[in-house]
């Protein structure tokens, strides 16, 4: 996995060979503490002088970098007498017999490819139940370097470079597996050994049953620990959607089934990116990049760089169709086309020059027509022709202490489709007068040119590649610090982690909170910071999965020691992260409406308890609607069906009321149409609604064609907000009712603030909700309750939370002292044509929370608790089948 960020740095201790002693050196590495070395103590002693230690049959060399979960060597294979790349998943995650099941797994499916396009795995073992795998070592960079320097390539190099990551793209699929994120930091620009195998047409290289163009450079896929089979089992957690949304497919995005014609889609975005500059699908969010999936149509590549042809323009187009059967149908079929249009291309009058005077870079046109650059050797002993900016994708480059090697090792800036960086706090405004800010997470490539001093060309410089990283890389690269880079001088930053779902089935319920909570932290860094000190979010992606929230919250508390976690939204998330925090003893904010039944010392809830909105919602529906016969529907998690324990107790106490009816699906399936059937039979005239993410999508569709709508049946959602409403037809769900602590319609100048604010920073289509005034309200009384702690330990800070009161947009809430829920009012709405909420039932004032139904005793409760857990296998949400 790509560490983007030049700033995120750590310290590497190892001996360096080219050096000869001990040498410290800056390389980025994800998520590691930035005063830290690793921990080699799972290596056995070294064998020969000058080794780290040993590893199996591997005499481990040197660290070439850290991963999110890995370390990567440089190594020798004793037995086979050839430098490697070793790539080892870090202690502290392998001591998780899941995670090293997985990491085996999904190694060995990448293993057993064989392409000249796909990095070659030589073994995938374990030693001492450290997993690991050895990698042969390249040279070259990454196509995301290229692309940083130069952002838009000619035709002829564009072409060849898609031709050849279609060839190794066909051998995985040949294999029945897809990659599921193939993007230009995956794209491996190598600089190709001698004795390829050639077809009678001398030029070419046979791939795949295909012939290619033959350069002085191979294209290499990186990242194969993200492949899944086609048809096959799983490898990687059901509801995980592993890929960077910019380049993601669609299907892939909505978290639904795929196949190998994802990558093509993804290929077709990063060919549009080689040619025009631009990302296809841009967005200053996760949520807009994943609204633009879904609804636009990006300019073909002709009307963006005159030189495309047409031919290109249209089969890009058809490779970026939504639809899987609107895209070619195989890897195969777009390298015969590519190749067609490069031939055309080629036969064309020879430019006077393909590269900028002076530049010393080689263009993919003259790689096409002449032999290889002949190795020039540089002072240091490393192999150049000219400067390169290395790159080290999954772990980055250890460099030596000589100027040569530092000058070699220069980042050059991240200027392109990457959704990683700092950016600026906008300068502080008057209330009410915000000017429409630029929201700079999740750019489109800018159009400067490259900084002075970073000359790249085609160096021979041995890189090793990590490439693994089978779903368990989590990006701890992503500090979307945006506030100011302190002066020398100035105090350390503030580490707050905020944790949630970008990708998956959670992703468009998630991502607008984490832009909540931004705001409120670039609202504390504006007015002073924290002990004076500036705060500095890291937002780490949950992948709407449990297993991927608990690895990131140990990262995050154990290595980044932040000081708070803002986070979570599904129960089974928060259940799954709860040990990391009581175990490292600080605090989570839990912004979510959820089933009670716990009371955890380091969770603050910030979200409403049953009785503060699934109760009002039951009573209100048989209350004032006077409704008697109620269906329960749901994900199939511990929300959901906790809740309709609660649900089903409270009904006993009503007259004439009765359930007639609950099912369960997975959580983000969109296989409803049974359950609808099974509604439309039971004759209900209510539903409560707690399905979660994506499904609500389909669930919705599927009752207007079964002729059930708000028009002859009430419909109340607990886990529907205005976001949702935002991305549904509005006519779907019109007329049905939501249960909530907050809607923006709330008639509160801290509503209006808070609204004004959100549209002021993301745009005026922005629409906020429940769980994002929860989320916002949570970093303001963090940040005044450590100030007047006057220390950020958890243990100082929550005595200052505990009994604190807030004006939240929603009204005035107050942390209860005794079990850390937040007294608040709940409310009742109904949906609007337009999208929007009319508030027909609220509470007078805040309600104090109940986490424990009086329904039934605490031990109750628990062991009703202790039963879904054994169920569903030591989990908190219920096995997906393959």
């Amino acid at each position: 996995m790509t560490s983007d960020d030049p700033n995120n740095t750590t310290k590497i201790h190892s001996p360096d060979p080219s050096v000869g002693n001990n040498t410290t050196s800056d390389s980025t590495a994800s998520g590691s503490d930035a005063n830290a070395a690793p921990d080699l103590s799972f290596l056995g002693p070294p064998l020969e002088p000058g080794d780290l230690g040993q590893l199996g049959t591997y005499r481990v060399r040197r660290v070439l970098g850290i991963g999110g979960m890995g370390i990567v060597f440089e190594a020798i294979d004793s037995q086979l007498r050839r430098l490697v790349a070793l790539k080892v998943m870090r202690p502290e995650i392998a001591a998780s017999l899941a995670a090293r099941t997985r990491f085996l797994k999904e190694a060995r499916a990448a293993a057993a490819l064989t392409s000249d396009h796909i990095v070659t795995v030589f073994q995938v073992g374990q030693d001492n139940d450290v997993p690991f795998m050895a990698m042969q070592l390249l040279r070259g960079e990454a196509l995301d370097t290229r692309l940083n320097r130069e952002p838009r390539l000619s035709v002829v190099d564009a072409l060849t470079i898609g031709i050849q990551a279609s060839a190794g793209l066909a051998a995985a699929h040949d294999a029945g597996l897809v990659h599921r994120d193939i993007k230009p930091a995956n794209l491996w620009l190598e600089i190709k050994d001698e004795g390829a195998k050639k077809s009678a047409d001398s030029g070419r290289l046979v791939v795949s049953g295909a012939v290619v163009p033959d350069t002085s450079f191979r294209v290499k896929i990186l990242d194969l620990g993200l492949v899944r089979g086609g048809g096959g089992p799983r490898l990687t957690t059901a509801g995980v959607v592993v890929g960077t949304p910019h380049f993601m497919a669609p299907e892939q995005a909505g978290g639904t089934e795929i196949d190998h014609r994802a990558d093509l889609f993804s290929l077709g975005c990063v060919i549009y990116t080689m040619l025009s500059g631009e990302l296809a699908f841009p967005g200053n969010s996760t949520m807009a990049v994943l609204m633009a999936l879904a609804n636009h149509t990006p300019p073909l590549l002709h009307e963006k760089n005159e030189a495309v042809p047409h031919e290109l323009s249209h089969l890009v187009a058809r490779m970026m169709s939504k639809s899987p059967e609107g895209r070619p149908p195989s890897a195969l079929q777009v390298i015969e086309h590519l190749t067609e249009i490069l031939d055309a291309e080629l036969e064309k009058p020879k430019a006077p020059s393909l590269r900028k005077p002076g530049s010393g870079k080689v263009g993919w046109a003259d790689a096409v027509r002449r032999p290889p650059v002949p190795e020039l050797k540089s002072r240091s002993g490393l192999a150049a022709a000219s400067p390169q900016s290395e790159v080290m994708v999954g772990a980055t480059p250890n460099p030596g202490n000589s100027s040569e090697q530092t000058a070699l090792t220069t980042p050059s800036p991240t200027r392109h489709h990457e959704t990683t960086r700092k950016t600026p706090v906008p300068a502080p405004v008057p209330p009410g007068d915000e000017p429409k800010s630029e929201v700079t997470r999740n750019t489109a490539l800018p159009t400067q040119p490259p900084a002075q001093g970073v000359s790249v060309g085609i160096g021979l410089v041995a890189l090793a590649i990590a490439v693994v990283a089978f779903g368990l890389m989590i990006g701890f690269g992503e500090r979307l610090g945006n506030t100011p880079t302190p002066p020398p001088d100035s105090a350390e930053p503030i580490k707050i982690g905020i944790l949630h779902s970008k990708t998956g089935s959670m992703a468009l319920s998630e991502s607008p909170v984490i832009d909540a909570s931004l705001l409120a932290l670039d609202e504390v860094n504006q007015s002073g910071g924290v002990l004076g000190r500036q705060l500095q979010p890291i937002v780490v992606d949950g992948k709407s999965d449990p297993e991927t929230f608990a690895l990131a919250a140990d990262k995050l508390l154990g290595e980044e020691k932040v000081a708070a976690v803002f986070g979570c939204w599904t129960s089974a998330s928060r259940k799954a992260v709860k040990p990391a925090f009581e175990r490292h003893g600080e605090l989570l904010f839990y912004p979510v409406h959820y089933e009670g039944l716990e009371q955890s010392p380091r969770i603050v809830y910030l979200g409403p308890t049953p009785n503060q909105q699934i109760i009002p919602g039951i009573d209100y529906l048989t209350v004032k609607l006077g409704k008697k016969r109620l269906f329960i529907v749901g994900s199939d998690y511990v929300f959901p069906r906790t809740v309709a324990e609660i649900i089903a107790d409270h009904v006993k106490k009503l007259p004439g009321v009765e359930i007639v009816g609950a099912e369960f699906v997975p959580l983000g399936s969109r296989d409803v149409v049974s359950v609808v059937e099974i509604i439309k039979k039971s004759n209900p005239d209510a539903i409560i609604n707690t399905l979660n993410g994506t499904t609500n999508f389909s669930f919705f569709k599927d009752l207007k064609a079964a002729g059930l709508s708000a028009e002859n049946i009430a419909i109340l959602s607990t886990s529907v907000t205005e976001n949702e409403l935002r991305s549904l037809d509005p006519a779907t769900m019109a007329g049905s009712y939501l249960s909530a602590s907050y809607f923006q319609s709330v008639d509160r100048e801290e509503s209006r603030a808070f609204v004004r604010k959100m549209q002021a920073r993301f745009g005026t289509d922005r629409v906020a909700s429940d769980a994002m005034a929860a989320a916002y309200t949570g970093v303001h009384m963090w940040a005044r309750a450590a100030n007047l702690a006057g220390k950020l330990d958890a243990e100082t800070v929550l005595p200052k939370l505990l009994g604190a009161s807030f004006a939240a947009p929603g009204g005035v809430v107050k942390i209860d002292p005794q079990n850390r829920h937040t007294w608040q009012p709940w409310r009742i709405g109904k949906v609007r044509l337009d999208g929007q909420v009319d508030i027909v039932a609220t509470a007078t004032e805040s309600v104090a929370p109940n986490p424990f139904p009086n329904t039934r005793s605490r031990a109750d409760w628990e062991r009703f608790l202790e039963g879904l857990y054994i169920e569903w296998g030591s989990r908190w949400q219920a096995p997906t089948s393959p």
